[in-house]
């Protein structure tokens, strides 16, 4: 109700301004990045079936089969005892298929109705649904000495979470801790902020945050 940030990150190590006092030389760069399609051949696809006294059990190929199961128990206010999951080949997901997509879906129409149901998105409903990689900006400052040894590096990160949380925040964390990159060095400073935007959620995508 106050602001459209959902996350924030901060990653400290030694004294990123003592390191920068130390160096000769200076390299800053931005980078934007855009969201990424998962483009995964297998759209997504659930199946609802009726299981006894006012249960259901819904056949996924998603990939978070015990998310699914909770969710699925409180979207149709129903005990968990009376919900199963059965997990199908996922075949691609990448990531994309970590938010609940059709199953709800699946399992609601399953138990209105008493029937089996299929439920499968076309490639045009796919893009729209599904998460994409988080969209990134990012401000770095990187400084060496005389003979090229990295002695502190500072770093901004902004991530487009788009209009609902998913995994925003762990990417994120992940994306600030992996943002120092390989080196041998001991000063830096990563700042990291991820915001809710009108934009198409942002989620899991392999690399979680790293490959930004």
């Amino acid at each position: 109700p106050t602001s459209n940030v959902f996350d924030h990150e901060v990653i400290r190590r030694g004294d990123a301004e003592a390191g920068f006092a130390k160096c000769t030389y200076f390299a800053e760069a931005s980078w934007d990045l855009p969201c990424q399609e998962h483009a995964f051949m297998e759209t997504e696809a659930a199946i609802g079936i009726p299981q006894g006294d006012d249960g259901i059990m819904v056949i996924t190929g998603g990939q978070g089969i015990y998310d699914e199961y909770h969710e699925v128990s409180e979207y149709l206010g129903i005990p968990m005892d009376k919900v199963r999951i059965r997990s199908a080949w996922v075949s691609g997901g990448f990531g994309g298929k970590e938010d609940m997509s059709v199953q709800h879906h699946a399992a609601l129409i399953t138990y209105v109705t008493g029937l089996p149901v299929k439920v499968k998105l076309s490639r045009a409903e796919s893009l729209l649904i599904h998460p994409k990689r988080h969209p990134f900006w990012m401000d770095f400052t990187m400084g060496c000495d005389e003979n090229g040894i990295i002695q502190g590096v500072r770093a901004k990160v902004v991530s487009d979470t788009g209009a609902f949380a998913s995994l925003g925040g762990p990417v994120l964390e992940r994306a600030c801790t992996h943002a120092a990159g390989p080196y041998a060095y001991e000063n830096f400073e990563i700042e990291g902020t991820a915001y809710y935007t009108n934009n198409p959620p942002a989620g899991a995508f392999r690399g979680f945050g790293v490959t930004q």
